[in-house]
């Protein structure tokens, strides 16, 4: 059936931009997780938040590079060079460019990321999973005076082995020591819809907004900006005021659900064609697809590098973090046989290991909401999972040594504030008795729960973290993020001494988190996303099928 699509004969002229593409690796400039030392530094703000509220359809991570990762990349760019891109008129994009075929980029960076991006994504009434990088990466320079006018990116199709589809960008700032050069939003601006096959050629400048940008990114070294480029929105460069402006970008490609071809392929949509996102005829001829601006035949199409020749190699976002603290505990590989030995060994003594969700998060940042809304889908799924926090914990022992009331430390947060310092005293006057004392608290209420999920609402340091990915079974790692501002308004306030335990901030550098959510907006539109993200990225990536040892399970 992709054949016949591809043969018919479509009324539309096509843009090939022309660039040099090399094919080249640079990801030996990035260093192994945990073991650059200026990713350790803390933020004031949280690492990653949604930059246009009651939308997910732009998203920001801080520190994603170093500074040191950042500049290597620039310094071994430029010593490649750089060339001018044809495909636009410097009134329209001035910049120079390196256009590279990247496998091993793709794949750090894809480690990097993937907690920040979501699982599946429907576009259409169709169903898309995630899966790996085009791994074509473009480096940019910007001179002073260098800009890109209002415009809107364009989606990709791959055709084999299974489709797939480019759905967001992901620009990296190699620096910040320039002025000018931000990234602007206009979520307000209503562009003219075109049906698929009625595209006009070129044109970029005929997107004019009326109004100023309604949202902007200042560049700042290391971090990365993603935003949808199905559910576009119009965006530009702002001119460099000074200096020079680097960046790196790429596009996440999502595969479809093999029960969702048939819907693919035949267009099944309540949909008038002239609001259908993308349309498969012209992406599977053509290359790509944009609702709005050109369509390109991508290289990616048809040079055998993006065409899923290649397949990334499997990990897991819960993969083991190397601290300064514990880099030189003893590994021990674990074979798929004697991992099969030992879980047969638990089937013959009735015992299964738990999945641990394990969920972080400051002060205020809505971590036990978020927690019930997944134990809430959870249970509705019919697995059996029992809810907790170390907190709960130390609070009923805490309690019970100066005899106050355990359930006003629950439930009065006032009053738990200002026994915040004493309970951590506490806690770690436990701990120097047995370090875990806590968690094997936790384990032991769970198994005689006869639980099959551990939903731990508050973990907070890296030895705990580690503490549990010891234990038989799987590890789940959730953070959960908000503003200063929301944090304030659910009853936080900054306090020096407290903001600056390690149990506040020794988790704000890790970077495994198997999902994040920013949980500043709690609109009524962001409290849809919200759920739309426990069940389309949280619960997807939880390995459910393993509880009832290999049965079944769809999300």
């Amino acid at each position: 059936m992709l054949s016949a699509l591809a043969s018919s004969n479509m009324p539309i002229k096509a843009f090939k931009p022309k660039c040099t593409v090399h094919r080249e690796s640079l990801s030996h400039l990035l260093l192994p997780l945990g073991h650059d030392k200026t990713n350790s530094s803390k933020y004031l703000e949280p690492r990653f938040r949604f930059v246009i509220p009651s939308s997910n359809k732009v998203r920001v991570v801080r520190g994603l590079l170093s500074a040191f990762e950042s500049t290597s990349l620039i310094h071994a760019t430029e010593s490649l060079g750089f060339s001018t891109p044809t495909a636009f008129d410097k009134s329209v994009r001035a910049c120079e460019r390196r256009h590279t075929v990247d496998l091993g980029m793709s794949d750090a960076i894809m480690l990097r990321l993937k907690s920040y991006l979501p699982e599946i994504v429907q576009i259409d009434g169709v169903r898309w999973r995630l899966k790996r990088f085009t791994h074509h990466w473009r480096y940019i320079k910007y001179f002073s005076k260098g800009h890109f006018v209002p415009h809107y990116d364009g989606a990709k199709m791959l055709q084999y082995p299974t489709p797939s589809i480019s759905i967001f960008t992901v620009q990296i700032y190699l620096n910040d020591d320039f002025t000018g050069g931000n990234t602007r939003f206009y979520s307000d601006y209503e562009p003219v819809r075109y049906a698929s096959h009625d595209i006009p050629l070129g044109e970029v400048k005929k997107f004019k907004p009326s109004s100023s940008p309604t949202h902007e990114v200042k560049p700042e070294v290391g971090s990365v900006l993603i935003f949808d480029h199905v559910n576009n929105v119009l965006h530009d460069g702002a001119e460099v005021k000074s200096g020079v402006k680097y960046i790196m970008r790429g596009d996440v490609l999502y595969e479809v659900f093999e029960e969702d071809i048939s819907l693919l392929l035949h267009n099944v949509s309540t949909l008038a064609p002239n609001i259908l996102h993308w349309c498969p005829e012209t992406a599977i001829k053509y290359g790509t697809r944009n609702h709005i601006g050109e369509v390109w035949l991508c290289d990616c199409a048809d040079d055998g590098h993006g065409s899923g020749i290649h397949q990334c190699e499997t990990f897991s976002c819960a993969d083991e973090y190397v601290s300064k603290e514990d880099s030189n505990e003893k590994k021990v590989e674990v074979s798929p046989a004697s991992t099969g030995e030992f879980i047969n060994g638990l089937r013959a003594k009735n015992v299964q290991p738990l999945i641990y969700i394990l969920v972080s998060g400051k002060r205020a940042s809505g971590k036990d909401y978020i927690t019930n809304l997944l134990y809430d889908s959870l249970i509705a799924k019919g697995i059996s999972v029992y809810r907790t926090a170390l907190g709960h914990i130390n609070k009923r022992s805490y309690a019970a040594s100066i005899g106050i009331d355990a359930m006003r430390l629950e439930n009065d947060r006032e009053f738990k504030e200002s026994h915040r310092l004493a309970m951590i005293a506490h806690h770690t006057a436990r701990n120097a008795q047995d370090p875990e004392w806590c968690l094997k608290e936790v384990i032991s209420n769970a198994k005689q729960a006869n639980a099959e999920v551990l939903l731990l609402s508050d973990i907070r340091t890296l030895q705990d973290l580690h503490w549990f990915k010891r234990q038989p079974g799987e590890v789940v790692l959730l953070r959960i993020t908000a503003s200063d501002e929301t944090r304030k308004l659910r009853g936080w306030y900054p306090c020096p001494k407290k903001d600056s335990l390690h149990t506040e901030t020794e988790l704000d550098s890790f970077l495994n988190w198997t999902a994040c959510w920013d949980n500043s907006d709690f609109s009524k539109e962001s409290t849809q996303l919200l759920h739309e993200w426990i069940e389309y990225t949280v619960i997807p990536r939880i390995p459910l099928s393993k509880l009832r040892f290999g049965a079944a399970f769809q999300p």
